[in-house]
């Protein structure tokens, strides 16, 4: 069967800088959709909070799910990415 040829693959969390992590489409949405806990809000919203400390930015939902591929990280929450890009970007 095919499936027993493919390598198991084990989540691991490290700390990456945010300017290594790319986006994974060439668009998104200005608000978050369903199923999140920033449900309907804008990005806008989640940079402001994050900027003015209202939003912890290490808090257990911001993080971003990212895939590795040799030296290239590309994540799979785009929207949270935007925001964290934004966030570093202003804040220098």
């Amino acid at each position: 069967m095919v499936w027993d040829t493919l390598p198991t693959i084990r989540p691991v969390r490290k700390k990456v800088p945010v300017s290594l992590v790319r986006c994974t489409h060439d668009s998104i949405s200005a608000t978050f959709r369903r199923g999140h806990e920033h449900s309907g809000q804008s990005l806008q919203n989640l940079i402001d909070n994050l900027l003015m400390g209202r939003v912890e930015r290490h808090h257990p939902n911001l993080v971003l799910d990212v895939v590795q591929r040799d030296k290239v990280f590309d994540s799979l929450r785009n929207r949270r990415l935007h925001c964290f890009k934004e966030y570093a970007k202003r804040i220098g």
